[in-house]
């Protein structure tokens, strides 16, 4: 099976769901200020983004992480960590 690779930007058309996520899958996150390198651009990947209320610029990476590893959690069935 292949890797599913997604890249984050607030300008992605595609918002994140509960079925975004194969099993497989690579998620690259840029940094807050800049977003990311423009390496990414080189390689066929997924734009996703975040939904929100568009009353803020951006999420902290830390925040935004927390938040895609819950979609792919719950897409995936896994149990609640303790």
């Amino acid at each position: 099976q292949k890797i599913s690779v997604f890249t984050t930007s607030d300008r992605a058309k595609n918002s994140v769901n509960i079925n975004t996520f194969t099993d497989k899958t690579l998620v690259v996150l840029g940094n807050e200020g800049q977003g990311l390198s423009p390496l990414w651009k080189n390689f066929k990947t997924t734009e996703i983004k975040i939904a929100g209320t568009n009353k803020v610029e951006s999420l902290n990476i830390s925040v935004a992480n927390g938040i895609l590893l819950s979609f792919y959690r719950h897409n995936h069935h896994l149990p609640p960590m303790n």
